[in-house]
């Protein structure tokens, strides 16, 4: 047979169904199984073994334990803080203890086939039920009724013939004729309706002023229309997240400007490491980092199917720790377009005068943060790209959320495309305390916090494709 040496003993490309990490149905239980938390946890105890002065005696002569196998005595520094702050100080995440998040939720995203859009749902069961719904809206029976908005804007449905009857007769009720992607019954509830539609603008990497993505999240309530003829593109949806994607030397910057509806605007910026597969950022207080984020120096790309989503560790460092505001250069561009060569001449001449960075504020006080220059990420000597670095990988708290593509978990994949393709899915954790009273299968039963959380990952999902050529 042929065999290959080099081939054998490297690294395989891609993770078998079983060699993935599996989520728990409770984030504590994932505990028992992430490797990196448990081999630093018994290492510990060897260590505390052999404080306590272990011996063993051979014809008389007392040895010590260590001396047998003086391996177990080589301390990694990390070790000492990092796992006795796991075993006995679990740390908070969201400010809120990590049992509290006693429940998963995946979310599933799924591709349009004629309209090449892509919609995000909030289980699997809802995914179905949309499907149901949509040709329950064709059916005639649906076609025999219509949707009534009152005077006081309250949604009532009727017969077609008892709304003709009722237009010249009142002047404050207008029908609704717009074409609802489910039934307004069902969407009213949250059932079977879709959480996102995520919006790629066309060409949005040549355009720089256009978003990188767009989250626009569904209405459970529709908006009373403005008259009975309007015709409004994006009536069941706002905007919820607008996406915004700046380069840097070492990393690139991205800027999520969320607006939710329900809750106070606010701007999170995400750092991705062009040297290494992560991306950090801080939200409520929690530094997280996204691990297997592609490299962006690198001649061919291999499209990872997963993305994880981890809590850093307290002594590890983050390219979104103590923001700056980012350094004032002269618009050159801006000056041979509107002054004359001699003061294009003095603008190459003040590049050197730089604004020096200001003194590390919130983000959400900075205009233009970037990390500052003494980041210890960003004075990394090494600038060659290496995806088989792990010294990157948070030890104390296993994966809190990720993204998988389908083809991971799917076992029969269908050769003729459908018109809605499942493409993957978010895990994450949530309280389920805060939706119990609520049917965890509807849009009201999911938090702000995954809906932010499954935002960004889904972000760098789009890079990683973008960077794959897939």
């Amino acid at each position: 047979s042929v065999r290959s040496n080099a081939l054998s003993e490297s690294e395989t490309l891609f993770l078998s169904g079983l060699q993935h990490f599996q989520f728990q149905n409770a984030y504590q239980d994932n505990y028992t199984s992430y490797l990196p938390f448990l081999l630093r946890r018994l290492r510990l105890e060897q260590h505390a073994d052999l404080d306590l002065g272990y011996w063993s005696g051979v014809s008389g002569v007392p040895v010590r334990s260590d001396s047998l196998n003086p391996h177990l005595n080589e301390r990694d520094p990390d070790d000492e803080h990092t796992v006795a702050l796991s075993v006995h100080n679990h740390p908070t995440i969201m400010g809120r203890d990590i049992m509290a998040y006693g429940a998963k939720r995946s979310v599933v995203v799924v591709s349009e086939l004629i309209k090449n859009s892509v919609y995000v749902f909030p289980s699997e069961e809802s995914f179905a039920l949309f499907k149901q719904l949509r040709l329950e809206r064709k059916s005639e029976r649906r076609r025999n009724s219509v949707i009534v908005y009152d005077e006081k804007s309250n949604i009532i449905r009727i017969t077609s013939t008892s709304a003709d009857a009722l237009r010249p007769n009142t002047a404050d009720t207008v029908v609704d004729r717009r074409q609802h992607i489910i039934p307004v019954d069902s969407k009213i509830k949250g059932t079977g309706l879709p959480l996102f539609k995520v919006v790629v603008p066309y060409m949005s990497s040549f355009r720089r002023k256009a978003p990188f993505m767009v989250f626009r999240k569904y209405r459970e309530i529709p908006e009373r229309p403005a008259s009975p003829g309007a015709d409004d593109e994006h009536f069941e949806t706002y905007v919820f997240c607008e996406v915004y994607r700046k380069s840097f030397l070492p990393y690139k910057r991205y800027a999520f400007k969320f607006t939710p509806a329900d809750s106070p605007l606010f701007t999170l910026y995400a750092f991705q490491y062009s040297y290494r597969p992560f991306a950090d950022f801080t939200y409520k207080n929690t530094r997280f980092r996204i691990l297997g984020t592609p490299l962006l120096l690198v001649y061919v790309a291999v499209y990872s199917p997963e993305l994880r989503l981890c809590v850093l560790d307290d002594l590890q460092p983050s390219l979104a720790d103590d923001l700056v505001e980012r350094e004032q250069r002269p618009d050159l561009i801006s000056r041979v377009r509107s002054h004359s060569i001699p003061n294009i001449i003095l603008g190459l001449l003040s590049l050197e005068l730089h604004t020096p960075p200001l003194p590390s504020e919130p983000a959400i006080l900075l205009k233009d943060p970037v990390p500052r220059p003494d980041n210890p990420i960003v004075l990394d000597g090494d600038l060659r790209p290496r995806a088989n670095d792990h010294t990157f990988i948070p030890y104390n708290s296993p994966p809190f959320a990720r993204f998988m593509d389908s083809f991971v978990y799917q076992k029969n994949a269908l050769l003729l495309p459908k018109k809605y393709t499942e493409v993957g899915k978010v895990e994450v954790y949530q309280d389920p305390l805060e939706s119990c009273a609520l049917d965890p299968l509807t849009t009201y039963a999911v938090e702000i916090d995954q809906l932010v959380l499954s935002t960004l990952l889904l972000a760098f999902r789009e890079a990683k494709i973008r960077v794959a050529r897939r």
